[in-house]
């Protein structure tokens, strides 16, 4: 059987490499490798849309899936946003404006028509994913693999060490099966709302950070453009991103235009925090389904609110312009129970006061839960199965589940301990350099054997 490996940046493929060379030499199998470099099987950067060529690799139509195109417009959706991000401001190396949607819906088409033919002339049976899809091409390779039921596997970094989340399908994700492949560690249950996530880290000024950028990135980069005649380039390229700079200040100012700081009355009402995620993220864009679109989240919330409840939202503390326009506050404010929160509003006394707390899969619900607030979630969330954890349902009603949960620590330490021991004994690629455990070698062989027993065996 065959292997179809995609990885997404320098350092995961050159990790998924190494594993490819190990279930060649180890286990016998035919491995392609979707990565980034001329040196793989298939180039990712070939299949990144390119404004003056379209996509940079031969293209003959084969049709493989061409019976379903008229069931995937979900899919076509989520495409469209996940693609969006791939040259999002911050971001120098792919930039571009966004493209019509016609252009979008063509590029769909074309990569699901290509990554089929791949599939189904190589005879691939497994496709691998370093993270799950969450950048537009690899998950049209995820909805081509799907349509012809072929095998898909991708990695999930998690908050315990050297351990990792496995999915198989993006809308079970967080499911466990019973397994145990680990022993997991004395699980300790944080009742205070303090956890401290190192992505959660602040940056610095905004301004300063992109001043930052432009001159490592544009210092070198003009020096080579005056060697290669193209100054006109990379002057627009700066224009480009000061326009976005621009973006975020008027983003951020009309943020504090629709603000509100709370007094002690407005936390003796009773309401349901509801943090946003920072966006464009692997969390909504992958795990969140249709509730990428958080503000749908929010409005079937209120659309389920006792009388006299509200909701209230917080933006996400590392969230610049992007997908948050003008018309974002309107709809978000023209709902009637909601209230948007200044940021300055401590996060934990927003958890503490909670009646429930609400998102879409973020690690705010798991702090909800620890702390002993019933939490509703909108996606695929690695804590799905824990008690306390309710995901959304049209028929959701929160009286029913005020009047129902009870907090029952030993039982969310158990609950807990077989999610941990459910995960795989592998570290992704991100939290590598911060797991203190991580070996090299021995993770790529263990990724290796995972691979193998649990998905080509049989």
């Amino acid at each position: 059987m065959a292997i179809l490996v995609s990885s997404m940046g320098e350092h995961e493929t050159e990790r998924w490499s190494r594993v490819a060379n190990l279930l060649q030499t180890e286990y016998g199998s035919v491995v392609m490798h979707f990565g980034e470099g001329n040196n793989q099987n298939v180039d990712y950067k070939k299949f990144l849309y390119n404004e003056r060529d379209g996509a940079l690799f031969d293209y003959d139509f084969k049709g493989h899936l061409l019976d379903m195109y008229d069931n995937l417009g979900d899919e076509l959706h989520h495409f469209i946003d996940m693609y969006s991000r791939v040259g999002y401001p911050g971001r120098l190396r792919d930039r571009y404006a966004s493209l019509p949607y016609h252009e979008y819906a063509h590029y769909f088409y074309i990569l699901l028509d290509k990554f089929s033919d791949i599939i189904l002339s190589q005879g691939i049976s497994l496709v691998v994913f370093d993270a799950s899809p969450m950048l537009g091409v690899d998950y049209a390779l995820y909805v081509a693999a799907k349509c012809l039921n072929v095998k898909t596997l991708f990695f999930f970094g998690s908050q315990f060490p050297s351990r990792s989340f496995v999915g198989t399908s993006l809308e079970i994700f967080g499911k466990c099966d019973g397994e145990k492949r680990n022993n997991a560690p004395e699980i300790r249950i944080n009742k205070g709302f303090t956890f401290h996530w190192h992505y959660m880290a602040q940056r610095g000024s905004h301004f300063w950070k992109a001043l930052n950028i432009i001159i490592r990135a544009y210092g070198k980069g003009c020096l080579k453009a005056c060697r290669k005649g193209r100054i006109k380039a990379h002057i627009l390229a700066w224009l480009h991103d000061m326009a976005m700079g621009l973006r975020n200040r008027i983003y951020h100012h009309d943020e504090k235009r629709y603000c509100h700081m709370l007094s002690t009355s407005d936390f003796e009402k009773p309401f349901i925090y509801f943090p946003l995620h920072l966006q464009p993220e692997q969390t909504t864009s992958s795990l969140g389904g249709k509730y990428v679109d958080q503000i749908l989240a929010v409005e079937k919330l209120a659309k389920k609110l006792p009388a006299g409840w509200k909701i209230y939202v917080k933006e996400n503390p590392k969230q610049t312009g992007f997908m948050r326009g003008p018309l974002f506050f309107k709809r978000l404010l023209g709902i009637e129970k909601v209230v948007l929160v200044d940021r300055k509003v401590p996060t934990n006394s927003l958890m503490q006061y909670a009646k429930m707390i609400a998102t879409i899969v973020g690690t705010a619900g798991y702090e909800a839960v620890c702390g002993g607030r019933p939490v509703i979630t909108f996606g695929s969330a690695w804590y799905r199965d824990l008690p306390g954890i309710y995901p959304y349902e049209d028929n959701l009603n929160i009286e029913s589940i005020m009047s129902s949960y009870v907090y029952q620590e030993d039982a969310l330490k158990l609950a807990l301990t077989r999610v941990v021991e459910n995960a795989y004994p592998v570290v992704s690629s991100y939290y590598s350099q911060k797991d203190p455990g991580y070996n090299e070698d021995d993770n790529d062989q263990a990724l290796a054997q995972l691979v193998h027993e649990h998905y080509m065996v049989g």
